[in-house]
């Protein structure tokens, strides 16, 4: 279920994994993580109910290399055509869809989830600053939770993937 927690971003979080934001700007959509590439039918169908149309998105920022983050990225860049921006010790493990390295494949636990393998568009370190629309994106290397992990901070916002959790948990 997807909703608008402020005006302009919203917010799908899916019930056994994986976080997506929004952020409208007036250039398009900014997508904040993909979540599993099962959850694209879903993901799709909210979007559209709350008007929001995917042939806008016109980035997507990486938070870290988790498959619950960014294991239906690939599908969506290769549907919908958008740059994808992630820190330069993620990159590699997400183009190779490393299932190691993105957690998609954990035989001790029997968790094998597919992930569809993405072009980083962008590689960044931490310091640089983004642009679209009136939007300004500032990127924080942010490494603890996963080495290549990194905040997104534009105004008063701050996308932290796993590193601060709902219920107030750290990751």
């Amino acid at each position: 279920m997807i909703k608008e927690v402020r005006p302009h971003v919203f917010w799908l979080h899916s019930p056994d994994g994986g976080e997506v934001y929004f952020l409208r700007t007036n250039a398009g959509l900014v997508m904040f993580d993909s979540s599993f590439v099962r959850h694209k039918d879903t993901i799709l169908a909210d979007m559209r109910s709350m008007g929001l149309d995917p042939r806008q998105i016109r980035m997507c920022f990486i938070t870290h290399l988790h498959c619950d983050h960014v294991g239906g990225v690939g599908w969506w860049q290769k549907e919908f055509g958008f740059p994808v921006i992630a820190h330069e010790l993620a990159a590699d493990p997400i183009e190779a869809a490393d299932p190691v390295a993105t957690g998609a494949y954990m035989p001790y636990t029997g968790f094998d989830e597919r992930f569809i393998p993405c072009k980083v568009t962008q590689r960044v370190r931490g310091g640089e600053t983004l642009t679209l629309g009136e939007r300004t994106f500032e990127i924080i290397h942010a490494p603890g939770h996963s080495v290549g992990s990194m905040h997104i901070l534009s105004g008063d916002l701050l996308f932290v993937g796993d590193t601060v959790f709902a219920n107030g948990g750290i990751g």
